[in-house]
């Protein structure tokens, strides 16, 4: 049961660390992110982003991009 309870809280921190890490990257980027347009407003498609696919030219959220650029 201890056992149980230590795995809980060692997910709960995990979780966490990440939520941390997101908002701090989040805030770096806020500029950027308010240029990103959609095509629909509901599901979120992008139709317009500051960031591209260096293959296809897409637009893209750029999620590992800019975990990179923080680290």
């Amino acid at each position: 049961m201890v056992f149980k309870h230590y795995l809980n809280k060692k997910n709960l921190s995990f979780i966490s660390f990440i939520s941390a890490i997101e908002t701090l990257v989040n805030e770096e980027y806020r500029d950027e992110n308010n240029k990103i347009e959609y095509s629909c407003n509901k599901c979120k498609a992008i139709k317009d982003s500051p960031f591209k696919c260096e293959v296809c030219g897409n637009p893209t959220w750029a999620i590992g991009y800019k975990f990179k650029e923080f680290l």
